[in-house]
């Protein structure tokens, strides 16, 4: 028999979380303020303009020639949620706090690179049109815009694409430890890495011992993409313990080829192919045309590896499920589950060999690739 006492607790502990619920639907609603919110304050370069001292909202405001009552507003809003630090004894007067002392870092190696490109306001204005999207089964995210592609955003905002790009290497910096524990690339002659960007992921297994038998490593990417590696990248190096300097040496095994995935060219002849959070930018009809020109170029025996996200479990916080929903507004693109993986291959010329969800990565898996 439940007593009064049990029934009233139980009671206030559902009032509670009722109470809990509705304030997390409540900050779910109004999380575009947020994002909005920040991204503003980091197009003022907010951040670094506090890195040396406090200032008062009139002196940034006198700097950025903006409203000082909307930019207080601004600033108080984003303090409340961690980001910049107000003076509790005097009213206006802002520090940065441990978050935004994160974003003072925007270099080509840093992963605050991704917070400037996730909170770039015609990102945040692709949402918009989500519902568009869904009514018509069309990516309208960057077309509503006035864009073709994000490809067309990123040439026409120069820091953008920078963002993009170094954002792009960052990921791979951050898991190539983990690439070389699970594969030894010694196996293969040649590795082309298909849209590599920068090339970091080739460069890395060419200085490691997972790579030192390799004979060619090339990094196919666009040219709007291998024209600014030439200006904002150094070369490929190889560890060289014969200079008395100790300084590295380039490595000569290591090429660029600028071209198009869907060009009538074709891919770099090798026996071992990566792809590296490529196909997430792609529906299945283009993931199968580049498969189509892997298989058209792959020397027998040669191997495919696609590190990209598996979205999974269901109903739990994953960050590639609203990566999916950027996929679909900005690349006309898609996150895929284990199943949606295999449903695509299926319809290649390739077979899935393995596929690893690796624990210690942070958002990668591995699909190893031959042909059937």
């Amino acid at each position: 028999m439940i007593s009064n006492s049990d029934y009233e607790e139980k009671l206030i502990k559902q009032q509670q979380q009722e109470i809990q619920d509705k304030n997390f639907l409540i900050d779910i609603a109004i999380g575009y303020t947020k994002s909005i919110a920040l991204s503003i304050a980091l197009k003022y370069k907010i951040p670094q303009l506090l890195e040396e001292k406090s200032k008062s909202c009139k002196e940034l405001s006198n700097i950025l020639n903006v409203n000082c009552d909307y930019l207080y507003r601004l600033m108080r809003s984003l303090s409340t949620i961690g980001v910049f630090i107000e003076d509790e004894l005097e009213d206006g007067v802002f520090r940065n706090s441990r978050l935004s002392k994160l974003l003072t870092n925007s270099n080509s190696d840093s992963w605050v690179n991704n917070v400037y490109l996730q909170s770039h306001p015609n990102v945040i204005q692709s949402f918009m049109y989500l519902e568009k999207s869904i009514e018509c089964g069309i990516s309208q995210g960057m077309t509503s815009q006035g864009f073709t592609s994000a490809w067309e955003l990123f040439e026409k905002d120069k820091q953008l694409k920078t963002h993009f790009h170094n954002t792009m290497t960052c990921f791979t910096s951050e898991e190539i430890k983990t690439i070389l524990k699970y594969i030894d690339f010694n196996q293969y002659k040649t590795i082309v890495d298909l849209g590599g960007s920068s090339g970091e992921l080739l460069k890395s297994i060419a200085k490691s011992s997972r790579g030192e038998l390799v004979e060619s490593f090339i990094n196919f990417d666009l040219p709007l993409v291998i024209n600014q590696n030439k200006t904002s990248y150094g070369p490929a190096t190889i560890n060289n313990n014969n200079n008395k300097d100790g300084a590295d040496e380039i490595d000569s095994r290591y090429s660029e080829v600028a071209s198009d995935f869907f060009g009538d060219s074709e891919y770099p002849r090798a026996d071992c192919y990566t792809l590296k959070f490529i196909f997430h930018m792609f529906n299945d009809d283009k993931v199968l045309t580049i498969l189509e020109k892997i298989s058209k170029s792959i020397k027998p025996n040669g191997k495919v590896y696609v590190f990209d996200h598996i979205v999974q479990p269901k109903n739990e916080p994953s960050a590639p499920f609203y990566f999916d929903l950027q996929m679909v507004l900005n690349f006309n693109g898609r996150e895929r589950s284990k199943n949606e993986w295999r449903s695509v291959f299926e319809k290649s010329s390739f077979k899935i060999d393995t596929i690893l969800i690796l624990s210690d990565s942070k958002r990668m898996s591995v699909i190893e690739l031959s042909l059937k």
